[in-house]
């Protein structure tokens, strides 16, 4: 296949069962997980242990990474000299309590590890650990370890639906029960599990610790944030909130009442179908997305037309867009 085809692709998740996981990607998503409980569905995955396919037009059955190399970091991702995708897209129920983790640095690791979480839904008493509590030092975070009371000094933060969270890379964490997160992360797998609640793994053993590698990469001072309320900017048939601008990743929430249309922003697009149905249409292609789905827009389409419908009449949807820099 000479010639490049850019329009928008509709990925397939990667789904990954975990004894933390829930049954709302099933229940409120209706994703064909093929498991009871799942704990996570990978939407745009670039890794060796998850490659997204493309499940519509020319390039439907490639993986992400062939994608790439058919393509061209250029007109996919709007940089030269790219070789894997930089991100890793995921929605997470979390039924239980996940472990307190940290993750690395460009300094630390050759797999660094930044992520953001908006909460797509959350139950009543809904919570999750970010960072450590103000005056809480060093010492004090690993004599809290030692004597399994880490929970002393986490910050602990009730969460509902609509909330952004970014954790820079170093930030102690850790996702409460009841939280079903929309994930961005850098594209890595470098995880530090400090403390897992005694908790025992589906072999009957406890799940492996990294506390000295944990320790040596956790930043007491890390700059994260949470975010509850965001001014929503007006627009003809549409409002746009921007949810997130990081160094790795940009988020934006977009409420479509109508047929819009939006100008390329110069790097690839993913847009996650949060509320509704809609058609995305650029160049000869159109995808189209229902609740809970994933569409990849690259770099090089040049417009993009988003139409909401709900079967054959128009209607609301809500997208979150996320950019890459």
């Amino acid at each position: 296949m000479d010639t490049k085809y850019l329009y928008p692709m509709c990925c397939n998740p990667i789904f990954k069962e975990y004894l933390w996981g829930g049954d709302r990607l099933k229940r409120l998503f209706h994703k064909k997980v093929p498991f009871d409980v799942c704990a996570e569905s990978w939407e745009v995955s670039d890794r060796k242990e998850g490659q997204s396919i493309i499940d519509n037009g020319p390039y439907k059955g490639k993986t992400l990474h062939e994608l790439l190399e058919t393509l061209g970091s250029q007109d996919l991702l709007g940089h030269e000299g790219v070789h894997d995708f930089p991100l890793l897209i995921k929605m997470l129920d979390a039924h239980k309590l996940l472990s307190v983790q940290v993750h690395p640095s460009e300094e630390q690791s050759s797999e660094p590890k930044t992520e953001m979480w908006y909460i797509l839904d959350a139950a009543k008493d809904a919570f999750v650990y970010v960072g450590v509590k103000s005056g809480i030092d060093m010492p004090t975070v690993r004599r809290a370890l030692h004597n399994a009371d880490i929970e002393s000094v986490l910050e602990k933060l009730p969460v509902k639906s609509g909330d952004v969270i970014y954790i820079p890379a170093g930030t102690v964490h850790a996702i409460g029960p009841g939280c079903l997160i929309l994930e961005v992360q850098q594209s890595s797998n470098s995880t530090y599990r400090l403390y897992d609640w005694e908790r025992l793994g589906p072999d009957g053993k406890p799940r492996e610790l990294h506390i000295t590698e944990g320790l040596a990469c956790l930043n007491i001072e890390a700059p994260w944030t949470i975010t509850k309320e965001r001014p929503i900017k007006e627009k003809e048939g549409y409002t746009v909130e921007k949810l997130l601008q990081a160094k790795y990743f940009n988020l934006d929430r977009f409420v479509f009442s109508q047929e819009t249309r939006l100008q390329a922003n110069g790097g690839a697009q993913v847009f996650f179908v949060e509320e509704g149905r809609c058609e995305i249409h650029s160049g000869t292609e159109t995808a189209i997305a229902k609740k809970g789905q994933s569409v990849l827009v690259p770099a090089g389409c040049e417009g993009i037309m988003i139409t909401p419908h709900s079967k054959a009449k128009l209607s609301e949807v809500t997208l979150i867009r996320i950019c890459i820099p």
